[in-house]
């Protein structure tokens, strides 16, 4: 799971909660500290969060930072195996979900 803000955290955690293993990835230390406290699993960068799952779900603040998480040169579509399912969750424009799926 990455993005663990107002949003993302509560969301890994119920996954926790109800008995899925969950590894998590933020940019902010505090985030992750507060992840721990829900038995998610804190991965310390992005290569570890995405690169040995079958599903990587993001729930971050704005269009920009989804594209930059999935597209950048070190960004999920690099480090994710072929075939993880890739589930954005955040609030992002059709054209750049069309895009997203384009290099996906």
């Amino acid at each position: 799971f990455v993005g663990l803000g107002d949003m993302g955290l509560p969301m890994a955690a119920n996954l926790a909660k109800n008995g899925f293993r969950v590894t998590g990835f933020d940019l902010n230390p505090r985030r992750m500290n507060a992840a721990r406290q829900y038995g998610i699993q804190v991965a310390e960068s992005l290569p570890e969060a995405v690169g040995n799952t079958n599903y990587v779900v993001s729930k971050l603040p704005c269009t920009q930072d989804v594209k930059a998480l999935l597209c950048a040169d070190q960004g999920v579509f690099k480090y994710a195996r072929p075939g993880t399912c890739v589930v954005d969750c955040s609030t992002i424009s059709p054209m750049l979900a069309r895009e997203l799926n384009r290099k996906a």
